[in-house]
């Protein structure tokens, strides 16, 4: 398949489809020139171009053109795309919509709801971008909405809804500004992805419409299951692309489950890095804690509720990210190494692995996304009225092995109380009753999540089953030693600390800022090894300690309050100045956050350059400002 192929059909004007002297019959329009599409034609082309398409574009195809460069473009083209005027019947099929060629005549080889479904039954990834009036039609076509982006083939952003007009070409101005921006930006997305989200591209351009003065119209796309993510689509290629031998793996893990892996094996996920960094080097304990977890899912009696939580940073994630990749039997097999170092550390602590496990990051997620998720790790046929809370329950119960579940950041989620009073409290108490062959509850049931007020009764339910893990009441000696170890390892990677002259200088550095943050940043709302993964990377900025009494110096420079630690945070990076730019642009932003198109306006008046320094920012993530829907948010 032509994987940088783009099919491009631009009408302008249009000839009566009738021979002189005939008499229009009723239904037979007369279309009025198009004259914005010789403007948009030109944009769209050099904006595909600009992303790496070789562009076949047609100005003003008569039907048979249209027709045969369709015809020759399904399954040899990535993205089609149609500008010009949308024929509808009223009367008729109410699915369909004609893109109406020069000469007027449409029928056969016009109807892009059948572009949209060969398309689809070709099995090759396309994507049709529609500027006619009424082209919602063909992302509402009832396969589509089947679908709902599983095993969906033929993609859709239409330029307005079924029963709207498009005006003006707005919508072929935004795709081409948007992919133009995409060229330059990436539009926030790591530059491990080689492709921008679907959903990213559709949403900015439908906001780029809806900023547009004059009449309104809806941008429509094909619809996405609210329990899925984005799925790896082909269309939108990341130009700052950077080849990472763990992406491909991870792009093979189920969506739901990736975050437990990113905390392990990925910069961004810094709470983690205490278990393992980018090549899984820095192992350092929480071993009391992940044997008290193994012993809790080997043991028939346990209870069903185990709670992991703690103050921001102080390792939740951690420890329940190592759980599931050294347990659930994909993340095994995708990185067989978490296990093994696991393993290594000390036997007792590694868990089982476990056949039938679901494994969900909440954050950002709503109540029916976590419950379709959870159903779908475990394979659980879909009910007849759809998926809810207490569907879900019974479905668990229903199975004649018993499951784990593991939920981390519940206090991110969308509506964190909904899901533990209507999934995880029932979920927890719920036993197997009366039944004679299994006794006891349904499912292990292990959630992460900070002490809030409204998730206290999961807290107090665990409390009272013996099965709660509050990582801010460690023992001092075991917290010491982790922390110890884990500065040492990180220290001993840094250029100035590696050679083995520098072994007691390192050590002492290590030792000094663990005693310093058990003791003197014991009462402040962060974790340690948050602390300590941040006062490294400043390290790597200064000139190294050459004896010890230097190392004792720079260890009491360890922050111990959130100002410094921001502070520390803020200056050790590479752009400064885009940074604090960027976070008093988002200062002012409330509820969702802000578009990072207009984050990007705002910046400049606060720092120079800043626009070129926040596009090199969002290309390489080194803050997780950006959200899904590609939103900066002050909180993040």
């Amino acid at each position: 398949m032509g994987e940088s192929r783009a099919l491009l059909l631009g009408v302008s004007s249009f000839s009566s489809p009738l021979r002189a002297g005939e008499e229009p019959p009723t239904g037979v329009d007369a279309w009025h020139p198009l004259e914005f599409v010789e403007t948009v034609l030109p944009q769209l082309e050099q904006s595909l171009r600009g992303l790496g398409y070789d562009v076949d574009c047609h100005r003003d195809p008569d039907v048979h053109t249209m027709r045969t460069a369709v015809g020759t473009s399904l399954g040899t083209a990535r993205i089609v795309c149609a500008v010009t005027h949308g024929a509808t019947d009223s009367l008729g099929d109410p699915t369909r919509v004609d893109a109406v060629p020069s000469c007027s005549t449409i029928g056969f080889g016009t109807n892009v709801s059948e572009w949209v479904s060969t398309a689809q039954t070709m099995r090759q990834p396309t994507l049709f971008l529609l500027d006619l009036c009424r082209s919602g039609r063909a992302a509402r076509l009832p396969f589509l909405l089947h679908h709902a982006g599983r095993d969906t083939y033929a993609w859709v952003i239409a330029a307005a809804a079924s029963e709207e007009d498009a005006y003006d070409g707005r919508f072929s101005t935004a795709v081409a500004e948007v992919f133009e921006e995409m060229a330059r930006t990436g539009l926030g997305t790591s530059k491990t992805r080689a492709y921008i989200a679907f959903s990213v591209v559709a949403r900015r351009i439908r906001q780029r419409v809806e900023a547009m003065p004059g009449i309104p119209q809806t941008v429509v796309a094909t619809a996405l299951d609210q329990g899925l993510d984005d799925p790896l689509l082909p269309f939108f290629p990341n130009l700052r692309y950077e080849p990472d031998p763990l992406e491909s793996v991870r792009e093979s893990i189920q969506a739901s489950i990736r975050p437990f892996m990113d905390d392990l094996l990925y910069e961004r996920g810094r709470d983690a890095e205490h278990f393992i960094d980018r090549v899984g080097t820095h192992f350092a304990g929480r071993r009391a804690q992940l044997r008290e977890v193994a012993d809790w899912l080997d043991a028939d009696a346990s209870p069903g509720l185990m709670v992991v939580t703690g103050s921001p940073g102080v390792g939740k994630s951690a420890l329940l990210s190592a759980v599931v990749c050294s347990a659930h039997p994909r993340l095994v097999e995708a990185v067989p190494h978490v296990r093994m170092r696991l393993k290594a550390q000390e036997p007792s602590s590694c868990p089982p692995v476990i056949s039938r496990m679901a494994a969900v990051h909440a954050r950002q997620r709503s109540l029916p996304e976590v419950v379709a998720a959870i159903a779908d790790q475990l394979w659980l046929g879909k009910p007849a009225d759809g998926w809810s809370a207490e569907a879900l329950v019974d479905a668990i119960t229903d199975l004649a092995e018993r499951p784990v579940i593991v939920l981390d950041a519940l206090d991110e989620a969308v509506d964190s109380t909904a899901i533990a009073e209507q999934l995880l409290a029932p979920l927890a108490r719920a036993t197997y009753g009366e039944r004679k062959s299994r006794t006891g509850p349904v499912c292990r049931l292990l959630i992460g999540m900070r002490p809030w007020d409204n998730l206290h009764a999961l807290h107090q339910l665990a409390q009272r089953e013996g099965a709660l893990i509050d990582l801010d009441r460690v023992d001092e000696g075991d917290l010491r030693a982790d922390l110890t170890a884990h500065l040492a390892s990180r220290l001993e990677d840094l250029k100035g600390y590696q050679a083995g002259t520098a072994r007691r200088v390192r050590n002492t550095l290590a030792a000094a800022v663990a005693t310093r943050l058990i003791h003197d940043a014991a009462d402040t709302p962060f974790g340690a090894f948050l602390v300590a993964t941040v006062f490294v990377r400043s390290v790597e900025t200064l000139p190294a300690a050459k004896t010890a009494e230097q190392a004792l110096d720079l260890a009491a420079s360890v922050p111990t309050n959130l100002p410094d630690l921001l502070e520390l945070d803020l200056t050790s990076r590479a752009n400064p100045g885009a940074v604090r730019a960027v976070l008093t642009a988002v200062a002012h932003a409330q509820g969702d956050g802000m578009p990072t198109e207009v984050t990007s306006e705002l910046v400049s008046l606060f720092h120079d350059n800043a626009v070129q320094d926040l596009q090199a920012l969002t290309a390489a993530n080194t803050m997780s400002w950006f959200g899904p829907a590609g939103r900066v948010h002050a909180g993040s």
